[in-house]
């Protein structure tokens, strides 16, 4: 939507990530700005569990920022039906400025597109070859284009043929007619009578000539339709050809794109296909708009504001594509760029919710009793219940404002949080891995780093095989060059390593050799804190 402003948080979106992109867009329309959360994959685990906790609604996820057509189309572009006469045809064209229109059937479903370039070819043929009309047009159509009469015939009957003008004398006239051809004749009476006793297919009279009872008889006797045109014969000559239908000249089932094509992939049509545009259909080949090349060029990028993140790798798809107007964030500083200088709230502290609940208080507005409790999980969340190292006397001074906000009570709710990691009979090796799995560039490759935290750490560490092999496949399948994954006792305070991938000489280098395939980490909890920072140190040199 135009104007609108995207909150969003990191892949494998964790508690934090999704809190923090819900709070901060409400906070921003209190504000005044159009925002709206959205997530870059599908919400799992302990950050599913407090949504459903608090009936909360997810964000709907956003695979891309990349453009597509639903951003940039043409909803105003004009269509016809493709029953329309290539007069009306163009007019809307001349009228709405276009140089092509969509034509549709009945239901709207769009069968052929009309361009500017196809008058041109019809002009040209006629010029070459003469005007010829091979597909019967019904009276009412010619009269209609000729702003003429029906002296004579029904107004559904159909005409074709030769348009022949009668500009000579009724011997050359007669020797150049042939059987169904189209005459177009002044006020001569001789010539008139000539043609129908031709045989010819039609009578049109130029220059408000009127029929008269004899030809209007011969006529009717021989079954032949009289029409009258107020203006002159070549003026009619060059407008019966108009008559057809669109559908006669059109280019039929034309390429089409629909609402979530990439503006990449528009682009690579334009260049195979050589066409100015394409219409955008639904899935049922119904007609949207019009995408051309005028309406990439003219493309605004989205606007999006960063929460709990500011790595592009842990970002979105196509973020490049994008605008970055702000981040909200507490983690390190990493490699995202922006084209003009923005508003940056990154500060050292245990969560993205508490640098957000501290900016409601700072523009004076108390969060809804809901966001406040979803503020509240993602600090117990982020910080293990006020327990991790990362946490600060800012973590400790928000979570207890939303308590008291809230009337929650911190270590009850946070209980509630993390509760869900104790139903491990429904909670596969998968979602262990990819629950809170973030990714980073070091100068050594590619690394993925996941954290699972748990009350009962032995239970877990027996699936030590299954989570394995789920890193094993997510490794290949992301084409990274390693991936840990951290199981963290929030009882004992302390974490476990499971390391595969080539840069295993340097894992061990930042913390210690593993036994039987764990390393140990004894008063570990933080990634942030006292995971990266090793990593960085072995791997950026």
């Amino acid at each position: 939507m135009d104007g609108e402003i995207i909150v969003l948080g990191h892949k494998n979106p964790d508690t934090d990530s999704v809190a923090s992109a819900i709070s901060y867009s409400v906070l921003k329309n209190k504000l005044g700005q159009r925002c709206v959360p959205k997530v870059c994959s599908a919400i799992t685990g302990e950050a599913k569990h407090v949504l459903e906790l608090l009936e909360i609604e997810p964000p709907e996820v956003l695979d891309t920022m990349e453009l597509k057509v639903i951003d940039f189309m043409n909803r105003e572009h004009p269509y016809l039906s493709e029953e329309e006469t290539l007069k009306n045809i163009g007019y809307i064209m001349g009228k709405e400025g276009v140089k092509s229109i969509p034509l549709v059937d009945k239901d709207n479903v769009v069968t052929g597109i009309i361009t500017a370039g196809d008058f041109a070819r019809l002009y040209l043929q006629e010029i070459s070859s003469g005007e010829t009309i091979s597909t019967g047009i019904d009276l009412e159509s010619v009269q209609k284009t000729l702003n003429g009469t029906i002296f004579l015939g029904d107004k559904n009957q159909l005409i074709s043929g030769r348009i022949i003008v009668g500009a000579m004398g009724v011997e050359k006239l007669v020797s150049n007619l042939g059987e169904n051809d189209i005459l177009l004749i002044g006020d001569r009476e001789d010539c008139q009578i000539q043609g129908l006793e031709h045989g010819i297919n039609a009578l049109i009279l130029t220059g408000g000539t009127q029929p008269s009872e004899k030809v209007l008889e011969l006529a009717k006797r021989k079954g032949i339709p009289v029409l009258g045109y107020p203006g002159d014969t070549f003026s009619a000559a060059r407008l019966i050809s108009l008559a057809r239908k669109g559908r006669e000249i059109m280019t039929k089932e034309p390429c089409t794109v629909d609402l979530n094509t990439t503006v990449t992939r528009v682009k690579e049509l334009f260049n195979q296909k050589k066409y100015r545009s394409f219409p955008v259909v639904n899935e049922k080949g119904q007609y949207l708009g019009m995408v051309s090349k005028g309406e990439i060029l003219n493309a605004q990028p989205k606007k999006i504001i960063l929460v709990d993140h500011n790595e592009k790798s842990q970002s979105i798809d196509g973020l490049e594509w994008g605008e970055i107007i702000e981040i909200i964030d507490h983690h390190r500083l990493g490699d995202v760029q922006t084209k003009k200088p923005i508003f940056i709230n990154c500060k050292p502290v245990g969560s993205t919710a508490t640098l957000i609940t501290e900016m409601y208080l700072q523009k004076g507005i108390v969060p809804e009793k809901k966001i406040a409790a979803l503020l509240l999980a993602a600090i117990l969340s982020d910080t293990v219940i006020l327990k991790s190292p990362t946490t600060t006397s800012q973590d400790q001074e928000m979570a207890l404002y939303l308590a008291n906000l809230t009337g929650l009570d911190i270590k009850e709710f946070g209980g509630k949080i993390y509760g869900w990691s104790e139903n491990l009979e429904n909670i596969t090796p998968y979602e262990i891995v990819t629950g809170d799995l973030k990714e980073f560039s070091f100068l050594k490759g590619r690394l993925a780093l996941g954290q699972f935290e748990t009350t009962d750490i032995h239970r877990i560490l027996e699936k030590k095989e299954a989570i394995s092999a789920e890193m094993e496949k997510l490794k290949n399948k992301k084409g990274l060059d390693h991936i840990l994954m951290v199981i963290t006792d929030i009882i004992e305070g302390d974490s476990y390593m499971l390391s595969i991938g080539s840069l295993n000489t340097y894992v061990e280098l930042a913390f210690t050799k593993p036994e039987n395939g764990i390393i140990y980490l004894p008063g570990v909890m933080s990634r942030k804190l006292q995971i990266v920072p090793p990593l960085s140190e072995v791997l950026n040199v």
